[in-house]
């Protein structure tokens, strides 16, 4: 997690622990062992890494679901869809993150009707949650994304059913990019320490956003 939200309402970073330490150790030696190829391309390197993959170039790719209905959907191959590997033996059930797939709205702060636009989004929002999602993942990922039933119900069963969001991922642009850590640092040399010298900045810049939020409530009185 990238952030906590704890009982008394506050939300701290939290991307230094014991748990991202120990993901960056095996991280480590994935890289260093051989045995993993991390693609480096230019321009669109998910559409690059799709194609080796659909061509059979590599044996398993790491991607995101609407990367099948993209660039699988002519593979010979019969492929498998695997969710996000556990960390350890520990870690209970398997997690998947939201990617920036995620929508976020906005009401112009000089509107006259904030409480009454607020009001219609977040019914909106839920009744999407209720009515569309379903049917996105019935008719749509769980079948023309996949090859067989298999696939579906692990879409269903150990990747949809887990999913997570995490607070400081989604307003990632206003922290200093957070939620792209190891992208920015694709070295594994000296990430720990990239990480806790980054810690400061990013908690920083999260208290101010939490302060812009406590300050815009106070004046609109909510």
């Amino acid at each position: 997690p990238y952030s906590t939200k704890y009982a008394d309402g506050s939300i701290k970073i939290t991307l230094n622990s014991d748990r991202t330490i120990e993901f960056v150790n095996k991280l480590d030696k994935l890289f260093n062992n051989g045995k993993f190829s991390y693609c480096e391309t230019a321009g669109d390197d998910s559409r690059v890494r799709m194609e080796l993959f659909a061509t059979g170039t590599v044996a398993f790719v790491l991607g995101q679901i609407k990367h099948a209905e993209n660039w699988l959907g002519n593979m010979v191959d019969k492929y498998y869809v695997l969710p996000a590997p556990k960390l350890n033996e520990q870690q209970a059930d398997y997690v998947t993150g939201v990617h920036d797939g995620c929508s976020i709205f906005g009401i112009a702060k000089d509107s006259s009707h904030i409480q009454a636009a607020a009001a219609t989004l977040e019914i909106m929002a839920a009744k999407s949650h209720e009515l569309v999602t379903p049917v996105y993942y019935e008719s749509a990922v769980k079948f023309q994304y996949t090859r067989d039933s298999a696939a579906a119900r692990v879409i269903e069963e150990l990747v949809h059913k887990h999913v997570e969001t995490d607070f400081a991922g989604v307003w990632s642009n206003q922290l200093g990019d957070v939620v792209h850590f190891f992208r920015n640092n694709n070295t594994t040399k000296g990430l720990t320490s990239t990480l806790k010298r980054s810690m400061t900045s990013y908690q920083t810049q999260l208290d101010t956003l939490l302060a812009k939020f406590a300050q815009l409530q106070e004046d609109e009185g909510y």
